[in-house]
């Protein structure tokens, strides 16, 4: 347990990891230690497997963010494509390349990068929580991009 507590000390908070971090030895008890560290808000569980670190400065934390899971675009999600004419309250943003497919990440990070609010209950709905967490943490947060209006409704 004491090897798995040193290597989570070591991982950069805000930032999404998956259990394939952990050693095959080393995985059972990295889950239960991650389990029993998210009642008390060290550890954010995000979805199934994923969890990212809050920095240890800040022992205690209040509220745990609650997360909804059910994205209603599977299919963009099982292909990591979209075509972005598909949704048309973010048809603008997407005006020089309407029909080609693009990586969802790309698509997810380009409606975020507006710091917009209105389109986040939006980008929730239809790919899920984690997959905006995600997104968000790793491609804005871990490299200095910080948005406050959106950190703010996702609660980070």
């Amino acid at each position: 347990m004491c090897a798995v507590r040193d290597k989570i000390k070591k991982l950069r908070a805000y930032k999404v990891y998956n259990y394939s971090i952990f050693d095959e030895k080393l995985k059972k008890s990295a889950i239960s230690f991650i389990c029993r560290a998210s009642k008390s808000g060290n550890i954010i569980k995000i979805g199934k497997g994923k969890f990212y670190k809050r920095p240890s400065k800040n022992k205690l934390y209040n509220e745990v963010p609650n997360f909804y899971n059910k994205p209603t675009d599977k299919s963009a999600l099982k292909y990591n494509m979209i075509s972005p004419s598909k949704y048309p309250i973010f048809k603008h943003l997407f005006w020089s390349n309407r029909n080609n497919p693009i990586p969802l990440d790309n698509y997810i990070g380009v409606v975020l990068s507006k710091d917009n609010p209105c389109s986040l209950p939006y980008l929730r709905s239809f790919f899920g929580d984690r997959k905006v967490y995600e997104i968000y943490l790793n491609e804005f947060y871990q490299k200095g991009r910080r948005l406050p209006l959106i950190e703010e409704f996702l609660e980070i």
